[in-house]
């Protein structure tokens, strides 16, 4: 701002009447500046009041950031950009490459590819929690959620998978040899016409006590009312519980269901 004297000649207006006290435009923002500084930044303070924010001289990268109160706003400042200011709190500053892995993973997603190098995963997880196997080894529950191995016979003995329960809880299976003149008995069971599942049968057999031991394998003969060509090999679970003068057999088809009559052969062995 300039006003003209006696002559006619342009006089800046001082400060303290307004004006700036400057010939140009650039000397007029230099004069009513606060900046004195490279670097300086001007911003409000109270009241609006144009107040010099000095320039960053450190060697850190620094960002201008400004927090206000939910109704008012404040100074700025110079400062170093956080992980929580960019919502990554929770991450932890480690490199991968040294990073040892974490014990708080409680979601996984599908793994496509890998090898897997750790420990054993149990049985309840999906596993067996066996890491080594020899050829005849044979997976069995050695008690609730437990897996173990029962060895294959190595002996020149011919021998067969036997189990013998209490009448309410099972055991481990062994292996044994059939008695010398134990002979192989037949006998018929009837799923019915309507197909099912399973079924359990009682057998009949004056040789049976509460400690026999009973062989079972399906027969390949064909059942009343059937020719041999009309056999359908179905495959199931087989279980026998001795008792005296008879044994009970469970049958569980291991696909889907079944009807009509299956010829059984089982072995006594005391």
């Amino acid at each position: 701002m300039t006003q003209n004297n006696a002559t006619n000649t342009p006089i800046p207006v001082a400060v303290y009447h307004g004006g700036t006290g400057q010939d140009t435009a650039a000397e007029a923002f230099n004069a009513l500046s606060p900046m004195t500084t490279l670097g300086d930044t001007v911003y409000g303070a109270a009241s609006g009041a144009g107040t010099r924010l000095g320039g960053n001289t450190t060697t850190t990268l620094k960002f201008l950031s400004q927090t206000g109160n939910g109704s008012a706003s404040a100074a700025p400042v110079w400062s170093v950009v956080s992980k929580t200011d960019v919502g990554l709190g929770a991450v932890e500053n480690t490199a991968l490459s040294s990073w040892a892995g974490t014990t708080n993973i409680t979601t996984l997603g599908t793994i496509a590819t890998g090898v897997w190098n750790g420990t054993a995963i149990g049985a309840t997880f999906g596993g067996t929690g066996i890491t080594t196997y020899a050829v005849g080894d044979t997976l069995y529950s050695s008690a609730t959620n437990t897996l173990a191995k029962l060895s294959g016979n190595t002996t020149t003995t011919r021998k067969y998978l036997s189990q013998l329960g209490n009448g309410s809880v099972s055991a481990a299976p062994t292996w044994e040899e059939v008695e010398a003149g134990a002979s192989v008995s037949q006998t018929e069971v009837d799923f019915g016409s309507t197909g099912v599942s399973e079924a359990s049968f009682t057998i009949t057999d004056a040789a049976c006590t509460g400690t026999s031991k009973i062989i079972l394998t399906l027969a390949g003969d064909a059942p009343t009312g059937k020719d041999a060509d009309e056999i359908e090999m179905d495959s199931f679970f087989m279980k026998a519980t001795p008792g005296s003068g008879s044994f009970d057999l469970y049958m569980r088809a291991l696909e889907g269901d079944v009807a009509d009559k299956f010829k059984v052969n089982y072995i006594l062995g005391a």
